[in-house]
């Protein structure tokens, strides 16, 4: 009687060490996988943060009195089209608009 105690015991302990092991892997596992996913998202912040910078930078930009200037500077024609241009069909006149 005292030695079927004695291995039902020790198989109670094996049982309650192997599932506390199973526990603890699985434990690491969640963990090293949140630790992937926490390095993911710290790197999308990274690359996001950078793109809002560049698009803050270019709003500065495009409210700047040096980038109304520049649009102005592309609306005006170079070279006035001649009276003999608007004899040449249309998409003529444009491709020597923009090529000009």
């Amino acid at each position: 009687m005292n030695k079927t105690k004695t291995i039902i015991l020790f198989l109670i302990l094996i049982i309650v060490v192997s599932s506390a092991a199973i526990n603890v892997s699985r434990q690491l596992s969640a963990l090293v996988e949140a630790r992937k996913m926490n390095n993911n998202l710290a790197m999308k912040v990274d690359k996001l943060t950078e793109s809002n910078k560049d698009l803050n930078n270019k709003i500065i930009y495009a409210t700047s009195s040096a980038y109304l200037e520049n649009r102005k500077n592309l609306w005006k024609v170079k070279n006035p089209p001649a009276e003999t241009d608007y004899l040449k069909p249309k998409y003529q006149q444009w491709f020597d608009l923009f090529t000009n």
